[in-house]
């Protein structure tokens, strides 16, 4: 049951991270995509500003940063299951 407990918890915080690095990644995103904007049409605010910032955030959604944060959960999932092999082994 501790085993079950320490998964649950393992993965509860792993996916407060993930959550933490992906809002993280798309206010960056976001931001840089209006710096953009601003650099390229100064002073010009309105419906075309929101379309320009809408299709580039669908576009990082798509993009492989975001599938890259997966790497939250795979990469200390894999880091735990190679530890514990190696250390039953002996």
């Amino acid at each position: 049951m501790g085993f079950v407990r320490a998964v649950v918890l393992g993965l509860a915080v792993l996916t407060v991270l993930y959550l933490l690095i992906a809002a993280y990644f798309r206010s960056v995103a976001r931001e840089r995509l209006e710096r953009d904007w601003e650099e390229q049409y100064p002073g010009l605010e309105g419906d075309a500003r929101d379309e320009y910032i809408e299709s580039g955030m669908k576009e990082y959604h798509g993009s492989l940063r975001r599938r890259l944060i997966l790497g939250v959960y795979v990469v200390p999932i894999v880091a735990v299951a190679v530890i514990a092999y190696f250390v039953n082994r002996q």
